[in-house]
């Protein structure tokens, strides 16, 4: 029989590595917890999600506004609707969650006598 192990002395064997079995179950258990990481997906709450695109929104207003005040001339606040983003004046657009939906209210004074 051929023996694999290496002798540092005639009446010692050392044997050096892993069995197949050894390796096997090591990487059945790395690729489990491999799984279980990459496919752990916190979940999104909603209303979380609802409130930081309303706080967005309230902060890009606010951002117009100051503006405005800053350099004393309007400050265009631009929200396309259908196409889920804002500009804040000549500013980069900003995208919205695409899952949101908003309606528009609006109400000239014409209308309310």
């Amino acid at each position: 029989m051929i023996s694999r192990c290496r002798t540092a002395r005639p009446d010692q064997e050392r044997c050096a590595g892993f069995t197949l079995i050894e390796v096997i179950v090591t990487l059945a258990i790395l690729g489990l917890a491999l799984v279980i990481v990459a496919g752990y997906k916190p979940p999104w709450s909603s209303g979380l999600g609802l409130k930081g695109t309303a706080s967005e929104l309230a902060s890009g207003l606010r951002l117009a506004r100051s503006e405005a005040i800053a350099s004393n001339r309007p400050v265009l606040f631009d929200l396309d609707v259908t196409g889920h983003v804002y500009r804040v004046g000549a500013g980069a657009q900003r995208r919205l969650p695409a899952n949101l939906s908003i309606e528009l209210l609006t109400i000239s004074v014409a209308d309310v006598r």
